[in-house]
């Protein structure tokens, strides 16, 4: 396989599933140190709902890293659907 196939074959696999993008990313806590990171249970439920419903809100989940996911659908969205909004909140 041609290196632009693996190339398209890897771009139609982040279109089609977002735990699969979702997988590619390197996570670094506060402290710029790597920390592992794989899709969890409550997370590919929220990628779930929001594939169903291209909206949602969630208002606590910082143990189950739901924000970090939300960050990664909110970057897919953008990148793949021109004209998509996308808005971060941050509370302190």
């Amino acid at each position: 396989m041609t290196e632009d196939a693996q190339r398209q074959q890897l771009l139609d696999l982040w279109v089609a599933d977002p735990v699969a993008f979702a997988s590619n990313f390197d996570i670094h806590n506060k402290d710029t140190q790597l920390v592992e990171f794989h899709v969890s249970a409550p997370q590919r439920e929220a990628l779930a709902m929001l594939q169903a419903v291209q909206k949602g809100i969630i208002l606590k989940g910082r143990q189950m890293w739901i924000t970090t996911i939300l960050l990664i659908w909110a970057l897919r969205l953008c990148w793949m659907q021109p004209g998509s909004r996308c808005a971060v909140v941050l509370q302190t």
